[in-house]
């Protein structure tokens, strides 16, 4: 299982995440996902302030704006069930774009989809992920190999 490190122990406020995992990561390793959704949850359900728990703060705004709470929760994305990379290549392969908004469009719809502890086999979620990815303040490409996996960063 997870806990959650006490703030106190922390030392800062707790950010907000949004993860893209790999189709390989979905597929190789289904048991991580219930321990990255039960981290988030941890999170969200913590009785703290917000101004010290971002991830409850965004999740009660969510809330406010009408957003379901299930819904709201979801913070581990990646491409649909059954399927593999990005997109990006195949479009650039075809040359079928025209401008940027292209690769934002295919990146949304092939990493749109949720996975969590109550959804195992993914759900689309491109409305979701692209709501989240507008607060994004920072990007970290994590990639794992034979010498570390995902895990392994702090």
């Amino acid at each position: 299982g997870v806990e959650l490190i006490p703030l106190s122990e922390l030392g800062r406020p707790r950010i907000d995440v949004t993860i893209r995992i790999s189709g390989f990561f979905r597929d190789a390793f289904p048991h991580l996902i219930p321990l990255l959704d039960d981290a988030v949850n941890l999170a969200i359900d913590a009785d703290e302030p917000p101004e010290k728990n971002y991830i409850r703060k965004h999740f009660i705004e969510d809330l406010r704006n009408e957003q379901e709470e299930g819904k709201a929760r979801w913070r581990v994305f990646g491409c649909p069930p059954g399927a593999y990379g990005i997109g990006l290549l195949d479009l650039i392969e075809a040359q079928n774009w025209r401008d940027e908004s292209d690769f934002a469009t295919t990146y949304i719809n092939w990493g749109g989809y949720a996975y969590s502890k109550e959804d195992p086999e993914g759900v689309d979620a491109r409305t979701e992920f692209t709501h989240r990815l507008s607060s994004v303040e920072v990007a970290i490409h994590n990639q794992d190999d034979r010498e570390h996996d995902i895990f392994d960063s702090d």
